[in-house]
């Protein structure tokens, strides 16, 4: 029988007995094969092994609570004030990219058609038929890559 046959037999006796102050016996028997019990075999010499056994079934949840407590500390207020700043100011970026997208968008639409522009003095201006394409396209590419 293999080492990690026994181990969970006897893992599995320990559960079931579910004490830790059980009597646990170990022996082997004629043909070598070995054996766990809570009770003692009365043809057979057995050695008390129950002094070499940990504790089971005792709850440590407490202590590992307190371990990971001390691990990870519970957020301060002042960090919660900065992650909330930071998720406010990580919003309002989000919010300005939609609508710059949403212009870019507009402006892709005006560029599709016929077009003249308007200098800083009101005067207006036409660009050739290359150029409004060349716009279009670097338009294009621009809300491909910064727009959803």
């Amino acid at each position: 029988m293999s080492r990690s046959v026994l181990a969970a037999g006897l893992a599995c006796l320990l559960v079931m007995f579910g004490s830790a102050s059980a009597e646990i016996y170990q022996w082997r028997d004629a043909s070598g094969k070995l054996h766990f019990s809570d009770k003692k075999p009365k043809q057979q010499a057995a050695k008390d092994i129950s002094d070499t056994l940990g504790d089971i079934n005792v709850d440590q949840s407490a202590v590992e609570r307190e371990k990971l407590e001390r691990l990870f500390k519970p957020e301060t207020p002042e960090e919660k004030a900065l992650r909330q700043q930071e998720a406010g100011r990580q919003a309002y970026r989000e919010e300005k990219r939609k609508e710059q997208c949403e212009q870019a968008r507009n402006y892709l639409d005006a560029l599709k058609g016929p077009v003249y522009f308007v200098r800083e003095d009101g005067s207006s201006y036409d660009i050739s038929e290359a150029e409004r394409r060349q716009r279009v396209v670097a338009l294009q590419a621009q809300i491909r890559q910064y727009c959803p």
